[in-house]
């Protein structure tokens, strides 16, 4: 995948989906740093969630629709927003290459709701 697009350069970025643009963020991240398997997991679990459109086609409203998609289909604010911030990220680096003019998600907003941590007491560790 990054062969076909450094070597076809401007017929590759044309044709490029949003499932190949994954691939080739992951390839890259892999090349420049150790990526983590359970990152790589992650952007995996984000192409099962996205449908394969031509990035091209990305636009504000698709993006409200993916991330209203994700919290229909039972995930948390937070499991949401992380989805998202992976998303970003992939987008980030379309713009950042020229795969696309701009990225579509800037300026979007996303803030991870704070949630109240409950600790084990002693009482109730002594009982386990």
């Amino acid at each position: 995948m990054v062969k076909d697009v450094l070597i076809h350069g401007e017929d590759a970025k044309t044709t490029l989906t949003l499932h190949g643009l994954i691939d080739l963020y992951v390839d890259h991240k892999k090349a420049i740093a150790n990526l983590a398997p359970e990152s790589v997991k992650k952007y995996g679990y984000l192409k099962n969630k996205i449908d394969d459109i031509m990035i091209t086609r990305i636009r504000k409203p698709w993006i409200f629709q993916f991330h209203a998609k994700l919290r229909q289909s039972g995930l948390s604010h937070n499991t949401a927003v992380k989805s998202m911030r992976l998303l970003k990220a992939v987008l980030n680096f379309a713009s950042h290459n020229d795969f696309i003019g701009k990225n579509p998600m800037d300026g979007y907003r996303m803030t991870l709701e704070k949630k109240e941590i409950i600790y084990l007491n002693e009482v109730f560790v002594k009982n386990i």
